[in-house]
């Protein structure tokens, strides 16, 4: 598991490269986003898919998600709480 959502990790930054947004947001979206269960790589995958959905203009639903990303990230991997006070 851990490294097909690595896979998409990397599918969806290129598909945002390629400025094709809505693409990056439906490469994260699948079972391993959609679990209850924090996982080792639940941070970056939930990080990439609230970044995708801020770059396709989904401002609000990046919100909520770079939240859930701010309350788990135990170990400062991320950035989300700065960006979701530049979202706000």
């Amino acid at each position: 598991p851990a490294e097909r959502v690595e896979l998409s990790i990397v599918e969806s930054g290129a598909r945002r490269d390629r400025g094709e947004m809505q693409a990056a947001v439906v490469a994260l979206e699948g079972p391993a986003l959609r679990r209850q269960e924090v996982t080792p790589w639940t941070v970056r995958l939930w990080y990439a898919y609230a970044a995708a959905l801020a770059d396709a203009g989904r401002t609000a639903e990046a919100k909520e998600w770079f939240a859930s990303v701010a309350a788990i990230d135990d170990d400062g991997e991320t950035d989300a709480e700065e960006i979701l006070a530049e979202l706000d």
